[in-house]
């Protein structure tokens, strides 16, 4: 990092990364930071679609190189491959967990690498909880942690939770293939709140996930 951030060489910091990855090709810190130097250098989409289907087993450990190996299928011309850990979707108030759409983008990759049955508890796992925790009760526990964002006036905390519960079981239906239903729960949250941006991404175009 310090090659290419400090002293201008990308090629030396790409030798450098690479025998770091070496050493350690499970060291899943090193894959990311790797595969983001060559997208700084423009390496072809598909060459570092290769180098992490390469080294799947690292790449799975974390969600942000799952993300970019579905991106990778996109940007390839593969999404029909890419549209065909233990996790837990985050709750509405506080966000320790794993971000949802996380969740989708790892069971996606799983099932772009023919992983089955990990995709499919990926994706039940996301409806199995927004359908679980749909109609809790909500309330703000001042000595929990923090909420995640500012709040300056009060809001009805059982409604928001209720629309990331559906947001939650469009998302796993989405990986499930249910585009009905999907689209049924997205439009839901959407219409109560617009600024719901996980559910506006999902339903534009560009996100290539919403698909006929």
């Amino acid at each position: 990092l310090v090659y290419y951030n400090q002293c201008g060489e990308p090629q030396k910091a790409r030798e450098a990364l690479e025998r770091a990855f070496a050493l350690d090709v499970a060291d899943a810190r090193v894959l990311l930071e790797l595969d983001q130097l060559y997208k700084k250098l423009s390496v072809a989409p598909s060459e570092r679609l290769e180098h992490l289907r390469t080294h799947e087993d690292t790449m799975l450990q974390r969600d942000d190189l799952c993300a970019e190996f579905i991106t990778l299928l996109n940007l390839t011309g593969r999404f029909e491959k890419a549209a065909e850990g233990d996790s837990t979707p985050a709750g509405a108030m506080y966000y320790n967990d794993q971000p949802a759409d996380m969740i989708l983008y790892r069971g996606l990759a799983q099932h772009a690498l023919d992983h089955h049955n990990e995709a499919l508890k990926c994706f039940h796992q996301l409806v199995d909880y927004g359908e679980t925790h749909l109609f809790d009760e909500v309330r703000i526990d001042y000595f929990a942690v923090s909420l995640p964002e500012l709040q300056l006036f009060e809001e009805d905390l059982t409604k928001r939770n209720q629309l990331h519960c559906r947001f939650l079981i469009g998302l796993g239906c989405l990986g499930l293939g249910e585009t009905t239903r999907a689209e049924q729960e997205l439009a839901y949250v959407l219409e109560n709140d617009p600024a719901h941006t996980g559910a506006v991404w999902m339903t534009h175009p560009e996100s290539k996930v919403l698909i006929d």
